[in-house]
């Protein structure tokens, strides 16, 4: 799946599915709860924010995700963090 129309056609097939939620939300403050998925992905934006938005953003996923939850991270947002 390369674009965000693509992402997005796979989110909306998810949303008939009972107890699957989503939300999309600014990186840096989203404004969801704590610990609330189990899933997270950054559909490449997080290597485009620079370094302090990026730390910023990294902790914010890491707050709304579950204990043991999974994050997805797509385009250059994992070279991005290895490299700073």
């Amino acid at each position: 799946m390369k674009t965000k129309k693509g992402l997005m056609q796979v989110v909306y097939r998810t949303w008939s599915l009972k107890g699957v939620r989503y939300a999309v939300a600014k990186m840096t403050d989203t404004g969801l709860p704590e610990d609330e998925f189990g899933l997270v992905i950054d559909y490449g934006r997080i290597g485009e924010l620079g370094t302090k938005k990026s730390i910023e953003a990294i902790k914010e996923l890491y707050r709304i995700m579950k204990p043991n939850g999974i994050a997805i991270l797509m385009g250059n947002g994992i070279d991005y963090i290895y490299n700073h």
